[in-house]
């Protein structure tokens, strides 16, 4: 019994153990679970959803700004006489960074055979003008506060790693530079860069130098005196815009200039009208390449103006080449239509007539057809040239010239046996 009592005791004792040690046992694996929980594989997924926060903060994107342009990484790469145009080619090596054009100094000389030759318009290739006018007087040095300059970044950028030709376009000279002048006639051409946005500074300026001295200017001095029967001007159309049309042809072997004119018209019974300006070039009146040579206002004939007569609204004389033909336009204002519209007919413009080399008084002939006896030029096709994409945005719109680049002056046949040609 003794024996059997002891047992039943040290049994009790030891399920006492067990059951303490299994309690013990159950409490920390429940405290464990509420600190760490055992994560069975799953329940993996839902740890991506889990977002631990970092103690440093998300770095935000900040675009990166134009840098400023190094003028030392620009060059004048190549030059050269185009046709009626001077043209440099412009490099900017800046890898991220546009320039854009704010001045140009060009000195240049007029010829003595072309004493009205002007600088007319800037650009680059491609792109409208970003400068638009007549500069009589050499030299010339033009930014933004010249008249005709056009205020559009666009038309005057350089892009980064990129090489631009810049131009500078001469009218009523020789149609081909490079028979009168060498490169030399215009060393010292400065080009003058912004580095700020649309060009707001001069910074950077580079200049055309050559290491070769100037030659002497060409002056292929004529060997004789065009005789006044050389010489034709003649009616052809009454145009849209009450514009006359008539045409002077000069079959003499030199070159010659229209030195003045007198516009004379009918006004009995028939609507009053007034000139605005004189014009000489191509077929088409108001075309920019034509040469003004009288702009002002007559509303009583006959309306006189000449380069030695300095009469209010003369601009320059016009010159026209050997064997050469071209178009001579008197714009009048009152009518919109063609003046043949309003009744008048060719008989009604004479006493118009044309003063050629200050000597010559040439009639305008209003009963024939006009003819020439010269042979033909071939007439120029121009090729386009593709246009440039600009990427920023803008309000204005800066539009590809439809003028194609490098185009030397144009003949357009306008008759059995007849051509005219540009004298710019």
């Amino acid at each position: 019994m003794r024996i059997r009592i002891r047992f039943a005791v040290s049994l009790f004792v030891t399920f006492t153990i067990i059951l303490g040690l299994y309690s013990a046992f159950r409490w920390t694996a429940q405290a464990a679970k509420t600190d760490a929980p055992v994560i069975h594989s799953e329940f993996q997924p839902a740890l991506q959803a889990t977002f631990t926060p970092s103690s440093t903060a998300r770095p935000s994107y900040t675009p990166t700004a134009t840098p400023t342009p190094d003028c030392a990484l620009l060059a004048l790469v190549d030059a050269g006489l185009e046709g009626n145009r001077l043209v440099i080619r412009v490099r900017n090596d800046n890898a991220l960074a546009p320039v854009f054009l704010t001045r140009a100094a060009v000195p240049w000389h007029k010829h003595t055979l072309f004493p009205g030759m002007y600088a007319a318009r800037m650009r680059f290739a491609g792109w409208n003008s970003f400068w638009d006018g007549i500069d009589l007087t050499p030299g010339t040095d033009l930014d933004n506060t010249a008249p005709g300059w056009i205020d559009d970044w666009r038309l005057r950028v350089v892009d980064a790693g990129t090489t631009a030709p810049w131009q500078i376009e001469f009218l009523n000279g020789p149609p081909d530079l490079s028979a009168y002048y060498t490169l030399h006639d215009f060393t010292g051409t400065t080009l003058y860069f912004g580095t700020e946005w649309n060009g707001g500074n001069q910074n950077c300026s580079i200049a055309l130098t050559l290491l070769a001295p100037t030659p002497p200017m060409l002056t292929a001095t004529p060997t004789s005196v065009p005789s006044c029967d050389d010489f034709a001007f003649q009616f052809q159309s009454f145009d849209t815009d009450a514009v006359v049309r008539a045409v002077f042809t000069n079959q003499s072997p030199e070159i010659v200039q229209i030195t003045g004119f007198t516009g004379n018209w009918n006004t009995t019974g028939l609507p009053p009208i007034a000139l605005d300006f004189v014009s000489v070039g191509i077929a088409i009146p108001f075309h920019q390449s034509n040469v003004t040579i009288w702009d002002g206002e007559g509303s009583t004939p006959p309306v006189s103006a000449s380069a030695s007569g300095g009469a209010p609204g003369w601009y320059t004389v016009a010159s026209v080449l050997p064997g050469h033909a071209v178009f001579v336009w008197f714009d009048f204002d009152g009518v919109t239509t063609p003046l043949g519209d309003q009744g008048y007919v060719a008989g009604d413009m004479a006493g118009t007539s044309l003063t050629v080399e200050d000597r010559c008084t040439l009639a305008l002939d209003t009963a024939s057809e006009p003819h020439s006896t010269f042979t033909p030029t071939a007439t120029h096709t121009p090729t386009p040239t593709p246009s440039k994409t600009p990427t920023p945005t803008a309000t204005n719109t800066a539009t590809r010239t439809p003028d194609p680049f490098y185009t030397p002056s144009g003949c357009v046949i306008v008759g059995p046996g007849l051509v005219v040609c540009m004298t710019d």
